[in-house]
């Protein structure tokens, strides 16, 4: 019956608009692969790979978790060397479309239907749904290497070498630190 007012506290709760909290949680294995799905619009032909993934290789068996607390909030549960790397594979496997998951994007028909097809255009895209903007100079200089091989040509999203330039593109930005915050 109050939720309406334990809503509002929390919305006031000066923690709530405190800078320091943005991207201070990092996300669990559901959330990394949720939003990995959802930033990409990705089809996803068998649910169950992703649950497979989820328990096998990100260490979160999906209603497994042994009480009924749930499970942890914080990053030293779900980050750790190996975990870490698990979760690059993870998105390097559906955004590099590598044949071991089920999931599916075509990248170049993605940022298209997005209404971009310049580098700047995608870079700028896909770094503000992937890291809201907060990248580094290094990160945006990646980015820009990779859909310019290295500088040495020109991004064309006709290209025969599209495809693979924008999923090195996007597998990269989702390895990045900043796409395992919330």
């Amino acid at each position: 019956g109050q939720m309406r007012e334990v809503v509002q506290f929390l919305l006031d709760a000066p923690e709530f608009a405190d800078p320091v909290n943005f991207h201070a949680k990092v996300k669990t294995p559901l959330e990394l692969l949720a939003s990995t799905v959802r930033h990409l619009d990705a089809t996803v032909e068998d649910r169950r790979d992703l649950e497979r993934d989820l328990d096998r290789d990100l260490d979160m068996e999906l209603f497994g978790h042994s009480s009924p607390d749930g499970f942890s909030e914080t990053a030293d549960d779900w980050i750790d060397t190996s975990l870490l790397l698990a979760r690059i594979n993870f998105v390097n496997e559906v955004a590099r479309e590598t044949g071991t998951s089920d999931t599916y994007v075509d990248m170049r028909a993605y940022f298209q239907d997005k209404g971009f097809e310049t580098a700047e255009g995608i870079v700028g895209y896909f770094f503000e749904i992937a890291l809201q903007n907060e990248l580094t100079d290094l990160e945006l200089a990646i980015a820009y290497d990779i859909l310019s091989a290295r500088g040495t040509s020109q991004f064309d999203i006709q290209g025969a070498d599209a495809e693979a330039r924008l999923r090195q593109l996007v597998a990269t930005v989702m390895s990045f630190p900043g796409f395992q915050h919330q």
